[in-house]
């Protein structure tokens, strides 16, 4: 009878590290936190509840209170797109290089409600990092090798490390 509560100890752990982070650092303000995403909740500080757009969405998305992301699966030639109340333009794609890596990153404004958000974004990392144009905020960069959205290239690269 003991073992029982000890094998449901064991799977609530399995099941609790299988669950991904992605941890970004507050560039601006180095005593600050950090911000963390899981496929569950979202915050630093504070936490707030979150989800991901469904599998079979054709959106990449992530929403929280005063947080959401999403770009469309199959962008194309797509510059601008609209999801669950928030507007979202590419502005331009470059290669940033980070740590001697060259980046494909695509640069998108959102907009939603009275504020507005810079997301970079890499379809091989996920998004690596974004900023609160309105309200001004600090620059959160990406602390894993995969963020949200990554493509399963990136995490079979990293989890067999």
């Amino acid at each position: 009878m003991k073992l029982i509560p000890l094998v449901l100890l064991l799977v609530a752990l399995h099941v609790g590290a299988e669950e991904s982070e992605w941890f970004y650092s507050n560039l601006s303000t180095p005593s600050a936190r950090q911000f963390v995403m899981t496929p569950t909740h979202v915050g630093g500080h504070l936490r707030f509840d979150a989800k991901a757009c469904p599998e079979d969405s054709p959106y990449l998305c992530y929403e929280a209170e005063g947080f959401q992301f999403a770009i469309p699966k199959e962008i194309g030639s797509q510059r601008k797109w609209a999801l669950n109340g928030a507007t979202y333009e590419l502005q331009k794609e470059s290669t940033l290089t980070l740590l001697g890596k060259p980046i494909v990153v695509a640069w998108i404004d959102q907009k939603a409600k009275k504020s507005s958000i810079r997301f970079l974004y890499s379809k091989a990392q996920g998004v690596i990092g974004f900023v609160s144009l309105n309200p001004k905020g600090p620059l959160f960069l990406l602390e894993n090798s995969c963020g949200f959205g990554a493509s399963k290239d990136c995490e079979d690269r990293t989890s067999k490390r």
